[in-house]
């Protein structure tokens, strides 16, 4: 369903009237054998060809305009579930920050108490700052001297996994 173009009337010298909207929608073949068959002079002929281009042309400029609105459209959809989904994404990596932190909190309250523990129970001469926990490729973990604490490697401890 064409929208109108305007409502003017081309009236033509063998008596034929018809309305730019008409001659827009026209088919190209009823055209041409209006345009050959109706015995039209050059002026008409040329009148009609440049309506129909006219018709033609605002068409197509609408459908371009209305084309353009739909991208428009899609693109600031996109756009808003892109900042859903970087606020959802933002929300999850603190979630996840402040779990690791919980977490590294964790592991150095076990580290201390594990260290204490070993200290205490194993005679040694070092205090829980002077050790540090350290896990092998099998599982087992190992109490290591801290070598930043001025320990030596020899102090080393083997805890059963």
């Amino acid at each position: 369903t064409a929208l109108p173009i305007c409502s003017n009337v081309i009236r033509l010298g063998n008596g034929m009237s018809l309305t730019e909207q008409e001659v827009v929608d026209m088919p190209v073949h009823e055209l041409n054998r209006l345009l050959y068959q109706s015995k039209l002079t050059e002026a008409e002929i040329s009148l009609i060809k440049e309506t129909r281009r006219r018709g033609k042309n605002k068409v197509a400029a609408r459908n371009c305009r209305k084309r353009k609105m739909d991208t428009i459209s899609e693109l600031e959809k996109e756009v808003e579930d892109l900042k859903k989904k970087k606020e959802k994404l933002s929300d999850e990596r603190d979630l996840m920050a402040r779990e690791l932190e919980m977490y590294k909190s964790k592991t150095e309250s076990l580290t201390r108490f594990i260290l204490e523990k070993v200290k205490y129970g194993s005679g040694l001469k070092l205090n829980a700052d002077q050790l540090a926990l350290e896990k092998a490729d099998d599982g087992r973990l190992f109490v290591v001297p801290n070598l930043d604490c001025g320990t030596s490697d020899d102090d080393r401890v083997t805890l059963v996994a």
